[in-house]
């Protein structure tokens, strides 16, 4: 790698996650024994002198977590809301996540004594993601785990442990993955560590291709957790119906778990720039880089199913859910605000999010 291909991506870093999170947070935080990125480990048991504010989701959400921290902050003491007290933000998020995933972790967590001030459920995109790939790719229901994570995570990890899980290969390949991965972190030769590097990322790419034939085709039956088929009809009926009703209800249960131990619940419906008009300064090649995911094509089922969740807002709120639609939050806004072609912010687009939050919270303290 060149010198300036490393300061490309420092800048990229920097630009992400802003200045102050690279120089006092980045340092400080890890993966806890529960899996999730953060400072301490859970369930963490809140003082007197805090105000823990428990974020929900996926990706979006950990990025959310981590980098609005102190502008979320900030507004909040402005507004009166801390009165003096240090704000911790819990990431109880994971990439690749989706409803019900939430509101089970915030189950599990409530019944072992995890009490935060408030909860951000921010959500939306990886429901409709998700949905859509286990319903057309993996030919399973939408509402379940991303069936993708369910075959390869599980099956990697009981392969490893010497169960006989799915075919031979399955397990020859986890196995030689595992192996060259181990020899190119422990080798002190250069040249064994260049050769098991290259073996590694091959004996990666032929696990990857394997578990994906294997969540596309019946076959998956073969696995020690079988995916449970899709159910009859058409995703642009039954499909998209199923993936707004269990956002909808995951929702519900969470204001009411929450509604049970005196926290309030906010739900945030993330941006998305496949529902946005951004500008894009002109530049085409900007708005490939925002708008150019092709595979799944999302620029067909994102705009379905986030007019179904908007048309869910009343029910939302006639169950008692402070429901706040930021769908549209970029609107007309630089394109640079998103990081990728997916569904990401940058620094800028998450504090901006963040004092949006704020704002709302004082007013519903």
């Amino acid at each position: 790698m060149r010198l300036s291909e490393v300061a490309e991506g420092r800048e990229a870093f920097r630009d992400f996650f802003g200045e102050r999170f690279v120089e006092e947070d980045y340092p400080t935080i890890g993966f806890n024994a529960h899996g999730f990125i953060a400072r301490v480990d859970y369930p963490y048991i809140k003082r007197d002198d805090e105000y823990v504010v428990a974020v929900f989701g996926g990706s979006v959400a950990i990025a959310f977590s981590l980098i609005s921290h102190h502008a979320l902050a900030e507004t909040l003491e402005q507004a009166g809301v801390l009165q003096g007290r240090r704000l911790v933000m819990l990431d109880f998020a994971n990439g690749g996540a989706k409803q019900p995933q939430q509101a089970t972790a915030l189950t599990y967590f409530l019944t072992l004594g995890a009490r935060f001030d408030y909860v951000i459920n921010l959500d939306g995109f990886n429901e409709a993601f998700i949905g859509w790939y286990n319903f057309v790719e993996h030919k399973t229901m939408p509402e379940w785990p991303f069936g993708r994570f369910v075959l390869g995570i599980q099956n990697i990890d009981l392969s490893e442990a010497g169960a006989p899980v799915g075919s031979a290969d399955h397990r020859r390949v986890a196995l030689a993955a595992r192996v060259w991965a181990e020899r190119e972190k422990e080798t002190r030769s250069g040249l064994i560590w260049l050769v098991s590097g290259i073996m590694a990322r091959q004996s990666k790419n032929a696990l990857v291709k394997i578990e994906q034939d294997a969540t596309t085709r019946s076959e998956s039956f073969d696995y020690s957790m079988p995916l449970p088929p899709a159910p009859p009809g058409k995703f642009d009926d039954v499909g998209v119906r199923r993936i707004v009703d269990s956002w909808r209800n995951a929702s519900i249960a969470m204001k009411g778990m929450t509604e049970r131990f005196g926290i309030p619940y906010l739900h945030v419906l993330q941006p998305n720039q496949y529902v946005t008009n951004l500008d894009y300064g002109g530049s085409e090649d900007e708005r490939k880089r925002v708008m150019g995911l092709d595979s799944p094509p999302v620029r067909e089922f994102i705009p379905t199913i986030y007019s179904g969740y908007r048309r869910q807002a009343e029910r939302l709120r006639d169950a008692g859910v402070d429901f706040f639609d930021a769908s549209a939050f970029f609107e007309g806004k630089s394109s640079r605000l998103f990081n990728d072609n997916c569904c990401h912010f940058n620094y800028e687009g998450n504090a901006l999010l963040a004092i949006a939050i704020a704002e709302r919270m004082k007013e519903r303290r």
